[in-house]
């Protein structure tokens, strides 16, 4: 009972058209709010709270996303850095103005895929780090580097090891980290909003 379905992952639209015959289908990514996703000022308080090299937001094994609890783990306790988790599992789930703050105080924020072989599949946990002017590290999707540019807006891992490799590069190399958090901050805020998408699904009706 709709005219258009709109699907995060581009990868999918085929499955949805095939279950969907009668239906259009199309890809639309998601995005940040400004209102939302923003810097913070940020207080002493803050700064202790959140600073660390190293955070994580998001569930780890709650709902099986791919690896995700294999990497948190792998990550997890390590001499040369500190994690911070913030999740449900651990009674530490943050959101919105604390999620910001927690962005901006630690050096390197991870972004993980739950379904990172579908293409251009990315999660919204990368738009939102990204908002707050975090530096975003996240998983590899197929496709992610026609939305952002790899190594100037954010970077990419494929693997726990290619990942452990680049939090140790980047936390030895602090101008460049925060070129990249800020050029990804720029970006995000200039074409990748929620009202950027409103855009395109308006039009898309209008050309109905």
């Amino acid at each position: 009972m709709m005219d258009i379905l709109y699907t995060v992952g581009l990868g999918n639209v085929g499955d949805y058209e095939r279950l969907l015959p009668n239906i259009t289908v199309k890809h639309l990514q998601q995005g940040c709010d400004p209102e939302t996703h923003h810097r913070e000022d940020l207080t002493i308080e803050d700064r202790e709270r959140y600073g660390c090299d190293v955070i994580f937001a998001g569930s780890v094994d709650q709902y099986n996303h791919t690896n995700r609890g294999e990497l948190i783990r792998f990550l997890s306790g390590r001499s040369e850095f500190d994690l911070g988790i913030y999740s449900d599992e651990y009674n530490t789930f943050i959101t919105d103005s604390e999620h910001n703050k927690a962005c901006q105080c630690a050096k390197i924020v991870i972004g993980h895929n739950g379904w990172p072989n579908v293409p251009v599949s990315m999660s919204v946990r990368d738009y939102k780090i990204m908002g707050a002017g975090g530096f975003l590290l996240t998983e590899y999707c197929q496709g992610i580097e026609d939305w952002f540019k790899i190594g100037k807006e954010c970077v990419v891992y494929t693997s726990k090891e290619l990942c452990l490799e680049i939090i140790q590069y980047y936390l030895k190399n602090e101008n460049e980290r925060l070129q990249i958090a800020n050029t990804g901050f720029n970006v995000v805020h200039s074409k990748h909003r929620y009202m950027d998408r409103i855009k395109v699904v308006i039009n898309d009706m209008e050309m109905r």
